[in-house]
């Protein structure tokens, strides 16, 4: 519910509020019909994707002083001479029908409307790295300190991709650092999309022989390594990403007794991100 006070819009009742990750089934078809997104009016799943209907059809009401139907995608430039191009590819965009067409964030939105967040409180993981300086600068601190701590060659991060349900590198420090940036995974793709999709470490001495091991990507690096070391980056038991450490610089292969230890490190990393 939204309740306008002395200093703007306020928002109210989470009582049918969900943290991202959690069980969605607990309120079905729980809202204002036309400002309730189809899949939510439906009873189907729950996202994000969800809110973001609801806003821009909020956002469409204080414009047109009423909620659209479903069917009503009428372009609103020239009918409302504060409506851009941009504001209104946005608010379009935002009430696709089909939740996997509709932008998909609420910072996606904000963005698109030309007035991004401020506040990333409350915001998940993933979305919360995607914009500013300083959480970029925690979690290239997090990769560089980790290499340093494991005496490892090379090390990154990649965190899930809420979209594809991959992978995608966002840090890394040493060897193949570069070219790694940017990579995306496919689901379960490579030992990091293995581990993702377990939440569980894996520990190889020999990477290269195991049959999970990307070794185009390896190579697209420039960098092929030997011993790795993958962890989940495990918040609340589910997995939002992977921590990994590629060669132990002393020549020595990463084994069982590295996991506990590193296990330790990324669930610091997640608290500190």
């Amino acid at each position: 519910n939204l309740i306008l006070a002395d200093r703007g819009v306020v928002l109210v009742d989470f009582g049918v509020a969900r943290e991202l990750g959690e069980s969605t089934h607990g309120t079905v078809a729980v809202g204002t019909p036309r400002f309730m997104a189809p899949e939510v009016f439906s009873g189907g799943r729950v996202s994000e994707r969800s809110d973001v209907f609801s806003l821009s059809v909020t956002l469409v009401t204080l414009l047109a002083g009423g909620p659209p139907s479903y069917t009503d995608r009428a372009p609103l430039v020239g009918r409302y001479a504060e409506v851009t191009p941009e504001i209104d590819a946005a608010l379009r965009s935002g009430m696709e029908f089909m939740p996997e067409r509709r932008i998909p964030s609420a910072a996606a939105l904000a963005e698109a409307l030309g007035r991004p967040l401020t506040s990333r409180r409350g915001a998940p993981l993933v979305t919360s790295l995607d914009d500013g300086e300083a959480p970029r600068s925690v979690i290239e601190g997090i990769v560089r300190t980790a290499a340093g701590v494991f005496d490892a060659a090379a090390a990154s991060i990649a965190l899930a991709d809420q979209t594809t349900g991959g992978l995608v590198f966002h840090a890394a420090w040493g060897a193949g650092a570069r070219e790694i940036i940017g990579v995306r995974l496919a689901p379960g793709q490579g030992i990091a999309g293995a581990v993702h999709q377990s939440a569980a470490p894996i520990v190889l001495a020999d990477c290269r022989s195991d049959p999970r091991f990307a070794a185009d990507i390896a190579r697209g690096t420039n960098y092929v390594p030997v011993t790795m070391l993958v962890l989940p980056l495990l918040r609340r038991g589910q997995s939002l990403g992977t921590l990994t450490l590629l060669d132990r610089r002393d020549g020595e292969p990463y084994g069982p007794e590295d996991v506990t230890k590193a296990q330790l490190f990324a669930d610091l990393a997640v608290s500190a991100l």
